[in-house]
């Protein structure tokens, strides 16, 4: 039988995050947030397959990002590597990801980027159980 679940995770970062910028921009960190920053995991299993579709809000991941973290929700949900695809929304209005010219709130956007493999984990787990 055909079995979904979807779960969504809050992973809005700290005021002051250094964030990913854009052309116009005046500041390079936040100074509030307008809408929260989500992990989504929709979770689908038919006849013995289960697959997992995450979407996070963030600009981007490296590859060697999205392996790790596919490899850390196939180790804690038993879904298979292959059948997990992660992908982001490529906002710019997020935190950065990686080191740039932008040094200001950089600490903090490593310590938010940190929570992120958890964050999909946990998505995935409750999507699981719903």
């Amino acid at each position: 039988m055909l079995q979904a679940g979807v779960a969504r995770v809050d992973i809005s970062p700290e005021i002051g995050v250094a964030h990913a910028g854009w052309g116009a921009q005046t500041h390079q960190v936040s100074i509030g947030n307008d809408m929260p920053l989500l992990v989504t995991a929709l979770v689908v299993s038919n006849e013995g397959i289960e697959i997992a579709i995450i979407d996070v809000d963030i600009l981007l991941f490296t590859p060697e990002q999205d392996k790790d973290i596919r490899e850390l929700v196939s180790s804690k949900s038993g879904i298979p590597f292959e059948n997990i695809r992660l992908a982001y929304t490529h906002t710019h209005s997020g935190p950065i990801t990686f080191s740039q010219w932008i040094k200001e709130g950089i600490d903090l956007a490593k310590n938010w980027w940190n929570t992120i493999p958890a964050a999909c984990v946990k998505a995935v787990t409750e999507a699981k159980s719903t």
